[in-house]
């Protein structure tokens, strides 16, 4: 590649790429309430006569997020299991996201079920989230437009970025669906 070194700084995730020629250092602090803030945090410490970099953890607030999943459960089980899983990870300051999922009880909804959220502590509630009603005019309207979501989105892609980047944009989008690993491997063969 016709360069030595790129730092981007956007990425929140640190990432070292391309045998360390493409440098991410990631996020200082918690900025999104995703699984990938759950890792460490830090600088990215750069030799420039040996063009390596290493990563270098700082203190920081931990994040932690979890899934729980539950089938066919009562309201008073699943406020429990959560109540119990918060104090066991509520240890240092963290920040916690706990992702509830499953099923509830034949005659209970989701929106029986309510957790109070702090400054710390989000808890998702995804028990039955999705009503059968709601899951069939979703399907409808997607069959009257005649694209799936997945089409617009590729539509969308290939309008803003044809002729912008040196890569085929919709190869690209296939790859990120396999992963970040994959659509990077992409980008360095490209």
């Amino acid at each position: 590649m016709p360069f030595d070194l790129i730092v981007n700084g956007h990425i929140h995730k640190y990432s070292i790429e391309l045998d360390g020629k493409l440098v991410i250092p990631g996020s200082t602090v918690v900025t999104q309430l995703k699984k990938e803030e759950t890792k460490p945090r830090g600088y990215i410490l750069y030799n420039i006569e040996d063009k390596k970099a290493e990563f270098v953890e700082i203190p920081h607030r931990k994040f932690i997020m979890e899934v729980i999943e539950f089938k066919d459960t009562g309201i008073n089980e699943v406020k429990e299991k959560v109540k119990e899983r918060i104090k066991e990870l509520n240890v240092g300051d963290p920040i916690i996201r706990i992702k509830i999922t499953g099923t509830l009880k034949q005659g209970l909804t989701h929106g029986d079920l309510t957790f109070p959220q702090t400054e710390k502590i989000f808890v998702d509630n995804e028990l039955d989230s999705k009503s059968l009603k709601e899951k069939l005019i979703k399907i409808r309207e997607l069959r009257e437009n005649r694209m799936s979501v997945r089409e617009v989105a590729m539509k969308k892609l290939d309008t803003e970025l044809k002729g912008n980047v040196s890569f085929d944009p919709t190869e690209f989008f296939n790859k990120l669906l396999s992963g970040v690993d994959d659509a990077l491997e992409y980008l360095k063969v490209n």
